[in-house]
């Protein structure tokens, strides 16, 4: 058996949960393999304010365990950034377009999708600045 003096087994401890947030932070999955992690800043167009699609988009956002924001705009609009994994990217962009709240009117939802290298927030949530 070979000893590790207390300051090393220290060092090694913070190394190892350093290197595991790390990992999180950037998307690699339980296994090792790397997620596709991407970040898509979106608007919705149509009947959006008003009928509670900043919550459901929240709701919605956890469920699938995205990160980011909501809000409403000055003209009509509700905007945001969600990021993730793609696929769960994939099944909310579905859901903002097609889904949105139970008394939302979606007229129309512009996208724009890029790769990120880890996500930039800790949760979803909704902002209140327009």
């Amino acid at each position: 058996m070979t000893y590790i003096p207390a300051m090393s087994r220290s060092i090694l401890y913070l190394s190892v949960v350093a290197a595991v947030t790390l990992c999180c932070l950037q998307g690699v999955q339980s296994d090792g393999a790397m997620t596709d992690l991407v970040s898509v800043e979106y608007e919705i167009y149509g009947e959006v304010q008003g009928v509670f699609f900043r919550d459901n988009t929240r709701k919605q956002a956890r469920r699938l365990k995205l990160v980011g924001w909501v809000k409403n705009t000055r003209h009509g609009t509700v905007a945001g950034i969600v990021q993730g994994p793609r696929d769960a990217i994939n099944q909310m962009k579905h859901w903002l377009q097609h889904v949105g709240s139970p008394m939302s009117r979606i007229e129309g939802a512009s996208f724009d999708e890029k790769s990120i290298a880890r996500l930039e927030f800790g949760n979803f949530d909704i902002s209140y600045g327009r």
